[in-house]
């Protein structure tokens, strides 16, 4: 999602324009909505990120009909396991929720190392596979 409000992690314009306007069911837990408005004030106040182009991107999601929001409150079903994945090592404890959460569906594009190690000790997430982009791009036929 960062690439969304401006910030640059690698990813062509072309391949995320392409993502968001296919037919591709997409769902984000609103913690991560918290975390890009974070990372992208900090980027603000360094100079690196014009503000305007945050408040751009964060509205672009707003107003996105395409996309799927899966609230806090859902994430607190699974607070047992969101607990268990933090003491398993897991320390970014949005990134145990976010990754609850995705267990319900097929596909979790990360560009974290550490979640899909994580997820291989719960059966949880037997079901789910976990890509980084460049992962998926070549997995999926969409590019």
């Amino acid at each position: 999602m960062l690439p969304l409000i401006g910030i640059d992690i690698g990813i062509p314009n072309e391949e995320l324009k392409s993502f968001f306007t296919n037919d591709i069911e997409i769902v984000i837990n609103e913690i991560s909505i918290f975390e890009i408005f974070g990372k992208g004030l900090r980027e603000v106040i360094k100079n690196k990120l014009p503000y305007d182009r945050l408040l751009k991107g964060l509205a672009a999601l707003r107003e996105d009909n395409n996309i799927q929001f899966i609230s806090i409150r859902q994430s607190l079903a699974f607070s047992n396991l969101i607990g268990l994945i933090y003491q398993s090592g897991l320390h970014d404890f949005p990134d145990c929720l976010i990754l609850c959460t995705a267990m319900n569906y097929d596909i979790f594009i990360t560009e974290a190392k550490d979640i899909p190690k994580i997820s291989t000790l719960f059966k949880e997430f037997q079901n789910l596979e976990i890509f980084n982009w460049k992962q998926f791009k070549l997995k999926s036929n969409l590019f």
